[in-house]
């Protein structure tokens, strides 16, 4: 069985380049929707990709630069959504 090889020498450095522009929300609000992730997250500069994983209710954003992606990790990490819900919000990639 030939399992996925990890990227190496400029698809790595490459890759390491694109991980650095990931933030992580492992649980999306409950009253929000997938559009609404993009329309406030994307104060915070231009978002090239949102992966939504409804089967875990996550999603990983993807910004232009790495000072997108560390300034929105900065202001919406711990955001109080509603009174029950304080946003999480992790750099990628996933902490264990």
């Amino acid at each position: 069985m030939n399992l996925p090889q990890p990227p190496t020498g400029k698809n790595k450095a490459k890759s390491d380049q694109m991980n650095k522009r990931k933030i992580v929300i492992p649980k999306i609000p409950p009253n929000w929707e997938p559009s609404d992730v993009g329309r406030e997250f994307s104060k915070y500069g231009e978002i090239e990709d949102i992966d939504h994983r409804p089967e875990k209710n996550s999603c990983i954003i993807l910004f232009e630069t790495e000072e997108q992606a560390q300034k929105a990790f900065k202001e919406m990490s711990g955001m109080k959504i509603s009174p029950s819900f304080n946003l999480t919000v992790s750099m990628f990639p996933i902490p264990p």
